[in-house]
């Protein structure tokens, strides 16, 4: 800890200090302003040069009394843009924000634009050239009031632990995202018909409930009283629960729901969903986030790209499959083995397996749409026939 050798009072009372320290040859500026001790480097071990660095300082302290020009700590101007969105992240995690992932989200790109900038730089002209430019990328008006939101929050929150003493003006856009576009009966009915097997009874779910997409995916068994006639959700987005009632639809809904509740195993077991809308006993995951979308190639789009990629990958199997049912020369009654030991296999046994996976799958299923090495529709057999 540093051992004070000299102070010198500046003025009169009130009007700080200048002291210096064992540790360093330069004297140290204190003051005070709404009631906190500032102390800042002079930069100088010449006293006169000092009290002039201090004198500096009262008269911005003067003008910032009269409401001419802010007083910035000196902790304030070093603080980035960066650390304030590292506050407000640990924040929300605090307060479990519902919203976590989509604020997470929206705070990337005000991370990668202001993140190097000191919050004392960020003005009200600097964040209109940040929404020029989202607006030019084509961004909605609601995404970009939702980072702008996030910007203006965490300067809030700074200001309030005394990390930044001003908050930029920020403005937000109008936003006219109001629903035109509502499903009829029928319509409805057709989506349903085109969506997976495990997807239907969810989209009931929403269409008599209009609850959130988060809250039909978490519901779970514990939460409903079949007895009852109750569905009870301890919390929501606003922090506040709700009982429904199981009327209507929803009373054989959930009966139906109830008598899927069993799921077989793979190895030949049994085992129980915790889940009411499930995939196999587990949550369906990432499937709500294609729920409701428009329609695709003339049909209701009710799985993303994970699902789409998904359903590839198996197609694809099959096709190898068939392929190879096709061609007995091809073996059949082999695991797949380490890359290392099918070189091996192929180079002391004259292993006649394909080499790749280019020489099983058809055109169709492999490299992105690309054609395969070789000749033939997608199978080489010129390649595995017998010399």
């Amino acid at each position: 800890m540093s051992r004070l050798i000299d102070r010198v009072k500046f003025g009169s009372h009130g009007q700080g200090s200048l002291a210096k320290y064992d540790d360093g040859p330069n004297w140290i500026s204190i003051y005070c302003t709404r009631g906190r001790e500032h102390r800042e480097s002079t930069g100088t071990p010449d006293l006169k040069l000092a009290r002039r660095f201090h004198k500096q300082r009262l008269d911005e302290l003067a003008v910032d009394r009269q409401g001419l020009r802010k007083f910035i700590a000196p902790m304030a101007r070093r603080v980035t843009i960066a650390e304030l969105l590292d506050d407000y992240a640990a924040d929300i995690r605090l307060r479990e924000a519902k919203s976590l992932d989509k604020m997470l989200a929206h705070m990337k790109p005000v991370r990668t634009y202001f993140g190097p900038m000191r919050a004392t730089d960020v003005t009200a002209d600097v964040v209109d050239r940040y929404i020029v430019g989202r607006v030019a990328a084509k961004k909605s008006n609601s995404t970009v009031n939702r980072g702008t939101a996030i910007l203006a929050t965490a300067f809030k929150l700074a200001q309030r632990r005394g990390k930044v003493t001003t908050v930029p003006v920020i403005r937000k856009l109008p936003e006219t995202n109001v629903r035109r576009v509502f499903y009829d009966k029928g319509e409805f009915e057709r989506a349903v018909a085109a969506a997976p097997e495990y997807l239907r009874d969810a989209l009931r779910f929403f269409y008599a409930t209009g609850w959130r997409k988060q809250e039909v995916v978490g519901l779970k068994w514990n939460m409903v009283d079949l007895a009852a006639g109750t569905i009870t959700l301890p919390t929501s987005k606003n922090t506040r629960g709700r009982v429904l009632a199981l009327a209507g639809d929803l009373a054989p809904l959930m009966k139906q729901r109830e008598a899927d509740r069993l799921v077989e195993t793979p190895n030949g077991g049994v085992k129980i969903a915790e889940y009411v809308f499930h995939r196999q006993g587990r949550a369906t995951g990432r499937f709500q986030a294609s729920l409701g979308h428009g329609e695709d190639q003339g049909g209701p789009r009710v799985g993303g790209q994970g699902r789409q990629r998904q359903g590839r990958d198996e197609e694809g199997r099959h096709a190898a499959l068939r392929v190879r049912e096709d061609h007995p020369r091809l073996p059949t009654d082999r695991r797949p083995q380490p890359l290392s030991r099918r070189r091996s296999a192929r180079r002391g046994q004259g292993d006649h397996r394909p080499r790749n996976r280019r020489d099983v799958l058809p055109l169709q299923h492999h490299g992105r749409g690309r054609p395969p090495r070789g000749d033939g529709e997608g199978f080489n057999l010129r390649r595995h026939a017998p010399n």
